[in-house]
């Protein structure tokens, strides 16, 4: 029983570990976030300072917490600065998280739904595409999972588990705002079973927040709580805008329709590539809201099996409307929900295995072989490395630029620019190009009497030389 136990677990890890390290080095994927992100690791280390805040939010005044640079700045220390350690990193996060979700979805369900969650997760396209980014927020996902087991173990085993839900929740919060949306829906399951609960353990929970977030706060406290007093005012402004209470994010059909495709957008990506909302889409998402509206009707009238469930709903369609009101979200706010449609399908799985084996297989080759086609092509696996419309720019690419600049210089001061998507943002979203130059001890500086200009056009990168 114990083989049967490790060889059912190690097939989904071993599929997903070869999706996630397979051509790695030719995949690397480098945008101007992730050199922002790398160039402060790098001032922190070379300043020793230990940092009180994290990344940057989209939005100037507020920042995320330092958990990020505290876990990854050594890494990549240590891996001599090189983007490849991201990558690395993060594709090992990957397969961590298969392993999170097969301990989990068995404590909660059972080793089949496991299993077959695992395999999804393994191949999802969401999933690889989250590994491949190897952005900070990534580190939410094998969190959601451990938040999910320890707040229905906190209903159904032991209040002292609310604790360490406030601790996940708190570190979750150091990576990404997105799991403020489970908030709701926490507080829904802890008034239902508040009986349960003494005055106590909610100060327990709210202590567990708290504790991840110490640095940040301890920042902003230096700072005249300036994040905090911005941050409280976001949250409402972003309510009473969507539903007109204020001229700002109102919804119209517009931003519904946007909000609605995301949603079948998400649950398709969950299982198979595409972009935008397509037939396949609403489809999948339509069988899967339906399966789960019919499934938590026929709930099994066991306890444990109730509290499962009723904290799934919780989160899970909670945690949406919370998205739905910020309107027209990006695609990572979803990442607090991304355990959801894979386990949902999972069920769906399982029911079908009882009475349809050969139906159910056929279901989950047909997936496997849909999304080996998109990964073994030049969608994925063998990305042309050149500049092609709506798309990065390929890194070996961004290696030919930077060597370019090198070459011509010949060791004289100069200024970086960039003209092209996002270059709105700080620094014109260059910090990628700087971080390289840097690593070839050529680090751009402000204000030079030369200076470079990349130019990402659609299907070209080009860099021109001018003097002030």
């Amino acid at each position: 029983m114990m083989i049967k136990q490790h060889y059912t677990f190690l097939f989904p890890l071993i599929i997903g570990a070869f999706l996630r390290f397979f051509r790695i080095r030719e995949n690397i994927y480098f945008d101007g976030e992730l050199g922002h992100n790398y160039l402060a690791i790098k001032n922190f280390i070379s300043a020793g300072i230990i940092p009180l805040i994290g990344p940057p939010t989209s939005h100037t005044w507020l920042s995320f917490g330092p958990l990020y640079y505290w876990i990854f700045g050594p890494i990549l220390a240590l891996g001599g600065y090189e983007p490849i350690i991201g990558s690395y990193f993060f594709a090992l996060i990957g397969i961590v998280t298969i392993c999170v979700n097969f301990y989990v979805v068995k404590k909660l369900f059972d080793e089949k739904t496991a299993f077959f969650s695992s395999f999804l997760a393994a191949v999802s396209p969401s999933w690889l595409f989250l590994t491949r980014q190897a952005r900070f927020f990534s580190l939410i996902l094998p969190l959601s999972y451990l938040y999910l087991l320890f707040l229905t173990y906190s209903i159904s085993k032991n209040t002292r588990y609310l604790f360490w839900t406030g601790i996940i929740l708190g570190i979750m919060l150091n990576f990404h705002f997105s799991p403020l949306i489970l908030i709701p829906g926490t507080i829904l399951v802890l008034y239902f079973y508040r009986s349960s609960f003494s005055l106590k353990n909610y100060a327990q929970g709210c202590l567990g927040v708290f504790i991840p977030n110490i640095p940040l706060l301890l920042y902003d406290f230096f700072h005249g709580f300036s994040m905090t007093r911005q941050l409280v005012l976001w949250i409402p402004y972003r309510i009473f805008g969507f539903v007109g209470l204020y001229p700002k994010n109102t919804a119209d059909q517009t931003i519904i329709s946007g909000n609605i495709s995301s949603l079948f957008t998400f649950i398709s990506n969950s299982f198979l590539p595409m972009r935008g909302i397509t037939l396949i889409s609403i489809i999948i998402g339509s069988a899967l809201l339906l399966f789960l509206i019919l499934r938590s009707r026929f709930i099994s009238k066991s306890s444990a099996e109730k509290k499962v469930w009723h904290v799934i709903l919780a989160l899970s369609v909670i945690g949406y409307i919370g998205i739905f009101l910020h309107g027209n979200p990006p695609y990572h706010y979803y990442l607090p929900l991304y355990p959801f449609p894979i386990l949902f399908a999972s069920l769906a799985l399982v029911y079908l295995w009882k009475k349809y084996k050969l139906i159910t297989i056929t279901l989950l080759g047909v997936l496997a072989v849909t999304n080996l086609l998109f990964y073994f092509s030049e969608k994925w696996f063998f990305i042309p490395q050149i500049k092609q419309a709506n798309s990065a720019v390929p890194y070996s690419l961004q290696n030919s630029i930077v060597q370019t600049v090198i070459n011509d210089v010949d060791g004289k001061k100069f200024s970086l620019k960039r003209v092209g998507p996002l270059d709105q943002f700080e620094g014109n979203y260059a910090q990628n190009y700087q971080y390289l130059l840097w690593l070839s001890g050529n680090e751009p500086v402000p204000k030079a009497q030369i200076e470079y200009t990349i130019f990402e056009l659609e299907e070209s990168v080009t860099v021109k030389k001018t003097y002030e």
